[in-house]
């Protein structure tokens, strides 16, 4: 909106209370009303807005974090205002009026080269301004009949300017995309449909929250939401509520992840590794590794961790700087900058079959973690006996039908399909009732009218075959089974054993030639 209505703006109640020091706020939006406190920072980690400062009106908001500055554009002069001022109650100071005399109704901060950028109201353009004494330098001049940009922003994930423009036409109202090098503009996306974004949008804020993505917030002047695109694609997220109670005339926003960044805070992040998962046979050790990151944003001091020794374990060995003492195993880590990380290792040793939890977690003396949920972490470890998934199969897969006193071969191949390698394996054939053994390949152990082939060891993926042949008994019907056993538990009896069908019939003699006297 422009400022040719006449309307009031309060902060949302409540609000003038809440303590500016523990706000984690990067998103700062003002309007035109001077008569209210009428500049506000959103807290992402509380949902809620503190305000800053008031008593003159908020047409453009740029902050350069580098030198800790929140610019403001009043319409016809800059301001700047420092992030050291928050909770002091001292207002923005006036760097000068626009030379030449313009209304400035946008600001934007390029921190990448360090400049300022306004947008002029009166022969519409992008102007450069000096910080200094509130000089303008056009940079760029758009159709003011195409383009009503009121909100600007720079986005550092690809240095280019953003704007919001109200016009209908040609183009429609929305999010655009401004190459001063190349003097485009392109449209990103229309505006999110949602209250008090629709058709009008005063302010601009492009920016992260921590480690995630980048995301444009399109601020009103009026009651309702603020409206929330992802970059670069322009998708429509879900919108945060402003802090208006009525409307105003126009409005400022800009993203500053300096300002009222909250107290020192550091978020220690921790992890622990099991290694090996399973372990087999019961006895056998467990190594751990505890990893400890500090997510920042600040240095942590006087770092400490500690792991346990699972319950049913004996502790067996620690690595610097880690030592253990009754069940657990801590390591003072010191100081941590951000973005570091820092390791330790022990190792236990199981008894029995089961499950074992290793928990871990790691405190600073200061300062203060903000998120407790990720500075503990824990290991689950199976302890179990070796299984091996013995398979049989058989070359033929069909029943058979054969005369009696003919001969008949089968081959059987077992498989271990793990994961562990099965020991005392034994591929045995149940040999046809009546049947006489001829040979076997490789050879075997024949008792009882079994034919067994010792493997023994059988690695997983590995396989073993038997061949039998045998020479078929009375007619009728008999089972020839093969079967693989092992000394290791086979988590899948079922698939261990094959049967065949054979039908032995009586011989059809052949049909004597016919005789006769010639």
């Amino acid at each position: 909106m422009r400022p040719d209505a006449t309307w009031r703006v309060v902060i949302v109640a409540g609000l003038a209370a809440a303590g500016t020091s523990a706000a984690q706020a990067q998103l700062v939006a003002g309007v035109a009303d001077p008569k209210a406190t009428n500049c506000a920072l959103y807290d992402f980690a509380t949902g809620e807005w503190t305000p800053l400062f008031g008593g003159f009106s908020v047409h453009g908001l740029a902050a350069d974090d580098a030198s800790r500055t929140l610019y403001i554009s009043d319409g016809l002069q800059l301001r700047r205002w420092s992030f050291d001022n928050l909770d002091t109650g001292v207002p923005p100071a006036v760097v000068g009026a626009y030379s030449p005399t313009s209304r400035i109704y946008a600001l934007a901060y390029d921190a990448e080269a360090a400049v300022l950028y306004g947008v002029r109201l009166t022969n519409e353009g992008i102007d450069r301004i000096d910080p200094a004494t509130a000089a303008l330098t056009r940079v760029m001049t758009y159709p003011n009949t195409e383009y009503d940009f009121t909100g600007l922003d720079w986005n550092p994930a690809d240095g280019l300017l953003y704007a919001t423009s109200d016009d209908m036409d040609p183009h429609g109202p929305g999010l655009f995309r401004i190459d001063l090098e190349a003097q485009t503009i392109t449209k990103v996306a229309p505006y999110p449909v949602a209250v008090g974004v629709g058709g009008d949008v005063d302010g601009l804020a492009i920016g992260a929250v921590g480690a995630g993505p980048t995301r444009a917030y399109l601020v009103p002047d009026q009651p309702g939401e603020v409206g929330v695109l992802a970059l670069p694609g322009g998708a429509t997220l879900a919108p945060i509520a402003n802090p208006w109670q009525v409307a105003s005339s126009d409005g400022a926003a800009c993203w500053s992840a300096g300002l009222a960044a909250g107290p020192a805070r550091a978020d220690l992040a921790v992890t622990i590794i099991d290694a090996p998962d399973p372990v087999v046979p019961p006895g056998g050790d467990v190594a751990y590794t505890v990893r400890v990151e500090n997510l920042g944003p600040v240095a942590a001091s006087g770092v400490t961790a500690q792991a346990t020794v699972p319950a049913g374990t004996t502790f067996v060995s620690a690595g610097a700087p880690a030592s253990h003492a009754a069940g657990v195993v801590s390591a003072a880590l010191g100081a941590m900058a951000p973005g570091a990380v820092k390791t330790f290792a022990y190792t236990v040793r199981t008894a029995a079959a089961g499950s074992i939890v290793a928990n871990a977690s790691a405190a600073a003396a200061s300062p203060p973690d903000p998120v407790a949920s990720n500075s503990v972490a824990s290991a689950t470890t199976t302890v179990r006996q070796p299984v091996a998934d013995l398979s049989v199969a058989v070359a033929s897969t069909a029943d058979c039908t054969v005369p009696a006193g003919g001969t008949l071969g089968y081959t059987a191949t077992v498989t271990n399909a793990g994961p562990e390698a099965g020991t005392g394996v034994r591929l045995a054939w149940t040999l046809p009732e009546g049947a006489t053994l001829l040979s076997t390949v490789p050879a075997a152990t024949v008792a009882g009218g079994v034919a067994t082939r010792t493997v023994g060891a059988l690695a997983p993926g590995a396989s073993a075959s038997l061949a039998i042949t045998v020479r078929t008994g009375t007619p009728g019907a008999y089972a020839a089974a093969a079967e693989a056993t092992a000394t290791v538990a086979d988590p899948a009896p079922a698939n261990n054993r094959v049967v065949r069908t054979v039908r032995t019939i009586t011989p059809v003699p052949a049909t004597a030639p016919a005789r006769g006297r010639g």
